[in-house]
């Protein structure tokens, strides 16, 4: 068996911990930002037939895109627009079975959809732990902490 290293060093500070939440949130959003991508790319290179079926993916993967950037640039100050990447997703896998004409569209715009809403909750969640730990780390700094409360 090999050695799997030392261990991941667990954050001690607010800002530590803040420093991780955001790289999550930043991982999440690049994801999301090449899943976008594919999704725009995908009407061309899959051949999907004319009308709505080809332009689902475009449309939303054009906003898909978009949210990302900015998620990625600003993830702590940008939470709530993770909520649309997670709708244009759940938009995306609902949406496949009904509007794409064919199974090798279908199946690409659901899995693309069910992917983008994961990253998308996980991008939130790791934007709020940013959030929390950055006003953690205001008070820490300003040595406002009470005295129950323990790093």
């Amino acid at each position: 068996m090999t050695d799997p290293g030392p261990p991941t060093p667990v954050p001690t500070t607010p800002a530590q911990a803040g420093r991780v939440s955001r790289r999550g949130a930043e991982t999440a959003s690049a994801l999301n930002l090449l899943a976008g991508g594919w999704l725009v790319a995908s009407s061309w290179v899959l051949h999907d037939g004319p009308g709505d079926a080809s332009w689902n993916p475009v449309a939303a993967g054009a906003v898909i895109v978009a949210v990302a950037a900015v998620r990625m640039a600003r993830p702590s100050r940008s939470a709530r627009l993770a909520v649309a990447n997670i709708v244009a997703g759940l938009w995306l896998l609902s949406s496949a079975w009904w509007l794409d004409p064919g199974p090798t569209a279908s199946w690409n715009v659901s899995v693309a959809g069910a992917v983008v809403a994961t990253m998308a909750a996980w991008g939130l969640s790791a934007s709020r732990e940013a959030a929390t730990a950055e006003e953690e780390t205001a008070r820490w700094q300003c040595g406002t902490w009470s005295s129950g409360e323990v790093l």
